[in-house]
């Protein structure tokens, strides 16, 4: 049992250190492998940070790329496939961000090369595709600014400030603070600029040098034509001119040039730069958006914008535009204001461009407003029914008049006024005058400017009776009538006699009236001049003699019989805007209707002379009707809707790889939108001696070369067009596929790489091959030599198609051992035997294996190796096979079950109590309960080692006479717990005398069957302490023989008797033969007699 114990604790004990290594292991390889490429997230982005995904289109001369994360000691390499179109700086080649240079349109690979500092690589490819374009750069001291005006914008826009010009370039990498093409001298002949709108830029020249002026603020389009010789490219980029801002006029104070504050007083104007001379039908907001927000500290509050969205007409601040003056006036309440004008298209909410992670480029020309209140003495005249707010009259919000003001009356004793103190509105409801106070109790929580604590302002309000007619102004035409009426505001009765009709055409000229007391018809006779309007005064007497007078001004044109339309067909395009004009002059009495406003929407302009037709986005025919209203007179207008093409695309892409033996190669145009109208389309070609094109977009294939086949609509007011460049040559590889893409291989062994080149029938099929370190893997001709530990890239290539193969080469393995030919498992437990395995060479080679048992009911194995006892007391094999050695290197060793530990009740000593002889030993025995008990083991110990020793097995030795104490300590290997000491007490007396020899006597001996006799040992020396002699017979069916050495004959025969001393290391003998005893004589006579006579 302690020998099996022992053999189990080693067993455990080895098992537990390899487990320990193995751990430390695994920690330090995680913290070298989170180090490296595990803890960094490799993507490439542009230079602002955006990761690339699919094909990105480079528009500029030189761009940066890089990594999205490094992790320590990672080393990178950055290559492009083809540096005939892109190069990469050498200078940045080996660093995270790499700087590249264009070279020449088409698309090219882009491909970093990461090796981490534990030897390991991977890649991370882009496809770069480089198109003719403006370059979509500018150096931070250009007047201008190249930018996104969002994050999510596919492309750049040039922002400018009004009154700036911006230059054009030579070389885009040179010229950095100019505007520049990708590709081309952007001044030369062959580069023609053109603006979609000269009321925001004008392409120019200024000292013999072409240039960019912005000369109104909103946005355009910048356009360029170029012409190589042989071909002709087209780009456009959108253009945001921001507006200056100054007040009351062109030549008033600039506002948006600092950030100091303004103090305004309501209905102050201030001054845009906006020009209509090219698109005198557009308006303000067609070329900015106003944006006005509360000021507090560093928070900005929306109050109003003319976004459609967000415009309030009853806010407390607003800005409303006068085209005459080009001026906008700030019609808004005491407070502190930020005015904000965002260039037209730059602007969609106030949450959106207050978040600098969405709105990026285009900033609001702005400045800082104190709006005055008028904080003084009132003293006004309301008519009856009339009103005054006194909101509008401090210009504050009725909203701080109700915190912080208190209104009191003063006299208001004939009820003349009625007050609503929710809204400080006061009513006029009888002649007379009132009077009120108004205090600032305390400050409004918001700064107000001239608003003062404690201050009380006097309000006086006088009402009177209100007179007028129920026409102000009039336009008639020649023979029609108006009714005209006093009316009186109280609505008190009055005399006919009380009233009184005056014209200033009294000899009725132009028309003529008939009266009624206030009662009056007018008659339209003649044509008045121009500006020149009748005035027809109506004047009444009140019973307190005060005579009230009310007028109307009086047109009298021509009424149009005919109404001779500018257009009597038209053609419009899905959204665009037209005019008609009436051809009439002056106010004319017009109605104009559309017979389906969803396809055209018409809007009166001019005094009705004139209408504003727009487009919706249903096509189709209707028409426009203008009617006279004064005599029916009516015209029409015949208006076409149609969708032309704004959106073209080719559906093989801008570019296409063919051979000349396919013969013809079948493009198909796609447009939007879907409902286009206008959708014939013209297909040409570069170079008819190298491919022609037909009007369906057949291309006939002639010779190798590259031809670009445009495409374009017959009606094309966008100037739209599609482009693809087909490069017509020998069939080229298109894909070399590999028998492998990655291999494990032994260093030392070879493996040569089946390929298969797409297509077959290849011009040129040769392949070059190359390694990444020849330290760890060598290629030639296909044949990979593995040559030392390591991962090594293999590239096989043909121009720019190549394939890589990864080669992860190990070390031979030469044999695998077990740590132990024998292992215990307790019943229920598992365990792992892949720790045990040593392996030869230890590193860099394939530790793959399988498992077996001989016995799976007894000992079961996984894949891994993962051993679990099922039957205490039996025995299985298991068996290892190497992957690399297969069953020739196969090891095994044997697995033994025991039961689970059973811990120990009781133990005592035996003997508990002895006696010994100097030189004697004594084998204490420990007797567990139950005797099953797993650990049996105790630590001896002697009182007294003088006098007697014992070993760590029990194993007394009596060394001198004397009195001893033998302890017995049991430590329980499952609890832990160390038991109460156990004794056997020994008295040691003096040694005794060893036997030398005996003889046995007789040494012979004749016996009957039936008799016995005693053997006399003699010993030498005679007093010899220890004369215990154990007998043993030969044969006991002769002859018998006891501890006491008595010999009793039982049959006939002979017998050797043997005798052994008590230590059994001598052993004596003597002879014993047993014979029949003698006849006696009257036993015989009688025998005779009884034959004689029987």
């Amino acid at each position: 049992m302690a020998k099996r114990f022992r053999t189990a604790k080693k067993g455990i004990w080895i098992l537990g250190v390899l487990l320990l290594f193995f751990g430390i292991f695994l920690g330090i390889a995680g913290r070298q492998l989170n180090g490296s490429s595990q803890a960094a997230n490799y993507e490439i982005i542009d230079d602002e940070g955006n990761p690339v995904t699919g094909t990105y289109e480079l528009r500029r001369a030189t761009a940066t790329f890089g990594l999205s994360d490094y992790a320590a000691g990672d080393k990178c390499e950055w290559t492009s496939a083809n540096e005939d179109i892109l190069t990469v700086e050498p200078a940045t080649a080996n660093q995270r961000q790499v700087s590249v240079s264009v070279q020449n349109m088409g698309k090219v690979g882009l491909t970093c090369t990461i090796t981490h500092s534990d030897g390991s690589m991977e890649t991370r490819n882009v496809a770069i595709d480089v198109v003719f374009s403006i370059n979509e750069f500018l150096s931070t001291g250009a007047p201008a600014k190249m930018t996104k005006i969002r994050s999510n914008d596919s492309r750049r826009s040039i922002v400018m400030d009004y009154g700036t010009t911006v230059y054009f370039g030579k070389n885009a990498k040179k010229d950095t603070n100019k505007l520049n093409l990708i590709f081309g001298d952007a001044t030369s002949q062959s580069a023609v600029w053109s603006s979609s709108n000269n009321d925001v830029i004008r392409v120019s020249e200024q000292g013999g040098e072409s240039l960019v002026m912005a000369v109104g603020t909103g946005r355009t389009q910048l356009s360029v034509t170029y012409n190589d010789g042989k071909n002709e490219y087209n780009d456009s980029i959108n253009v945001y001119v921001r507006p200056q801002i100054r007040k009351d006029s062109v030549s008033g104070a600039r506002l948006d040039d600092s950030a100091s504050t303004v103090i305004m007083e309501r209905n102050d104007k201030v001054w845009i730069p906006a020009l209509f001379d090219s698109n005198p039908l557009e308006g303000v907001l067609d070329k900015v958006t106003w944006v006005i927000a509360k000021r507090s500290g560093t928070t900005r509050t929306l109050v109003n914008s003319s976004a459609g969205g967000e415009y309030n007409a009853n806010a407390d601040a607003n800005l409303i535009y006068d085209s005459a003056t080009n001026t906008f006036r700030l019609d808004a309440k005491a407070g502190q204001y930020i005015v904000m004008f965002y260039v037209k298209g730059t602007y969609n909410n106030f949450k959106e461009a207050q978040d600098s992670s969405i709105f990026l480029g285009c900033l609001p020309s702005y400045f800082n407003a104190d709006v005055r209140g008028k904080f003084e003495d009132k003293d006004v005249t309301v008519n009856i029914g009339g009103s005054y707010d006194l909101a509008e009259a401090f210009n504050i919000s009725k909203d701080t008049l109700l915190k912080n003001f208190t209104l009191s009356v003063e006299d208001n004793s004939g009820n003349w006024v009625s007050v609503d103190y929710q809204t400080w509105i006061l009513t006029g409801r009888t002649r007379g005058t009132a009077k009120f106070k108004v205090k600032c109790n305390s400050m409004p929580s918001e700064m107000i400017p001239g608003v003062v604590q404690g201050q009380t302002y006097n309000v006086t309000v006088n009402v009177t009776d209100t007179f007028s007619l129920n026409v102000a102004s009039a336009t008639m035409a020649v023979g029609s009538k108006l009714d005209l009426t006093g009316i009186i505001g109280s609505g008190e009765y009055a005399e006919a006699d009380s009233f009184r009709w005056e014209t200033t055409d009294p000899r009725e000229t132009y028309i003529s009236i008939s009266s009624n007391a206030q009662y009056a018809t007018v008659t339209a006779k003649k044509e008045t001049p121009a500006d020149s309007p009748v005035k027809v005064s109506l004047y009444w007497t009140d019973d307190m003699a005060v005579t009230h007078v009310a007028s109307c001004k009086i047109y009298v044109t021509n009424s149009a019989t005919t109404i001779p339309l500018d257009h009597t067909e038209l053609e419009m395009e899905v959204g665009s805007i037209e005019y008609l004009d009436s051809g009439l002059s002056g106010q004319q009495n017009l109605t104009w209707i559309s017979a389906d406003t969803d396809m055209v929407k018409v809007e009166p302009q001019q005094g009705n002379t004139k209408a504003k037709l727009t487009a919706g986005t249903k096509t189709g025919s209707t028409t426009i009707t203008v009617i006279n209203k004064d005599n029916n007179a009516y015209a029409t207008c015949h208006v076409t809707v149609t969708a032309a093409i704004t959106s073209l695309t080719i559906e093989q892409g801008e570019n296409l790889d063919t051979f000349l033996s396919a013969g013809f190669v079948f493009l198909k145009a796609n447009y939007l939108p879907k409902n286009a109208t206008n959708t014939e389309l013209k297909w040409t070609t570069s170079d008819p001696s190298v491919a022609t094109v037909d009007k369906n977009g057949v291309v006939t294939l002639l010779k190798e070369d590259t031809v670009w086949i445009s495409v374009e609509p017959v009606f094309n007011p966008y100037n739209v067009v599609a482009r693809c460049c087909i490069n017509i040559k020998k069939n080229p590889v298109t894909d070399i596929i590999t028998d492998v893409s990655e291999i494990n291989m032994i260093a030392g062994d070879q493996y040569t790489v089946s390929t298969t080149i797409v297509p077959s029938d290849a011009t040129d099929t040769t392949l070059l091959w190359n390694t990444d370190d020849q330290k760890i893997a060598k290629v030639q001709g296909g044949t990979i030599t593995a040559v030392a530990p390591g991962d090594a890239n293999i590239t096989v290539a043909n121009g720019t198609v190549f394939k890589i193969i990864k080669v992860h080469v190990r070390n031979r393995l030469k044999s695998v051992a077990f740590t132990q030919n024998e292992y215990e498992i307790k019943e229920g437990d598992t365990i792992s035997l892949k720790n045990a395995l040593i392996f030869n060479p230890s590193d860099h080679v394939n530790t793959n294996v399988s498992w077996t048992s001989t016995n799976s009911q007894v000992v079961s194995v996984d894949k891994d190796g993962n051993i679990t006892g099922l039957k205490a007391g039996d025995v299985a094999w298991i068996t290892c096979i190497p992957e690399d050695l297969g069953i020739a290197g196969a090891i095994t060793c044997a697995v033994k079950v025991i039961s689970q530990d059973v811990p120990a009740n009781n133990i005592t000593l035996k003997p508990s109590e002895t006696e010994m002889h100097v030189g004697e030993t004594l084998q204490i025995e420990s007797v567990f309960n139950p005797v099953t008990a797993t650990y049996q083991n105790l630590s001896w110990s002697s009182t007294n080692e003088k006098v007697a020793t014992v070993d760590s097995n029990g194993l007394v030795t009596a060394l001198s006479e004397g009195e001893v104490s033998i302890g017995a300590v049991y430590t329980d290997p499952i609890t832990g717990t160390v038991w109460k000491p156990l004794y056997c007490r020994i008295t040691v007396k003096s040694a005794l005398t060893k036997l030398k020899d005996y003889t046995l006597t007789p040494a012979h001996k004749e016996l009957y069957v039936g008799d016995n006799y005693t053997i006399a040992p003699v010993f030498d020396p005679k007093d010899v302490t220890e004369k215990t002699i154990h007998y043993y017979s030969s044969d006991e069916a002769v002859a018998t023989v006891d501890d006491n050495g008595v010999v009793n004959g039982i049959s006939e025969g002979s017998a050797v008797i043997v005798g052994r001393s008590e230590d059994g290391n001598i052993v004596r003998t003597c002879t014993v033969t047993v014979v029949k005893p003698p006849v006696p004589v009257k036993d015989l006579l009688w025998s005779r007699r009884s034959r004689r006579y029987g």
